[in-house]
């Protein structure tokens, strides 16, 4: 009887541990996080500005795309977005202006995102905000 009863604990503590071990695995799949109103509009708004633009500026104008679109998945969402390569040979000071809405868009963002507790939209949103003013210094 005794055996038995070893046995029986034995089985129910490595039942106990492999399902403690299943879920610690899922808690890694967590789905998207839901996105405080508006948010997503304004990270679309300014990737769609940003598409636009004209200019490659050293690469800064597409890593910061690539950051907006990296905060959009982390909310579950596309950046719906044309095209990514503006070369409509416009105005230098016109493109500027363009990366510069896209910038007060995504200041905005970032602040709905930390209020949020949004920490890996924030990051990239920082991210994207940091290669906007990289870009705007390259003339």
């Amino acid at each position: 009887m005794s055996a038995r009863i070893n046995v029986g604990i034995s089985t129910m503590a490595t039942l106990g541990l492999v399902l403690a071990c299943v879920a610690a695995l899922g808690a890694g799949d967590k789905p998207a996080q839901s996105a405080p109103e508006g948010l997503v509009n304004t990270l679309q708004q300014a990737h769609a500005l940003l598409a636009r633009a004209d200019g490659d500026y050293q690469g800064h104008r597409m890593k910061a795309l690539h950051h907006i679109k990296a905060a959009c998945h982390e909310l579950g969402v596309n950046a719906h977005c044309e095209r990514h390569h503006g070369k409509n040979n416009e105005a230098q000071t016109t493109s500027d202006e363009q990366l510069r809405s896209a910038q007060a868009l995504l200041q905005t963002s970032l602040q709905t995102a930390t209020t949020a507790n949004s920490e890996h939209v924030a990051h990239h949103i920082r991210r994207a905000i940091e290669e906007l003013n990289t870009a705007l210094k390259i003339k």
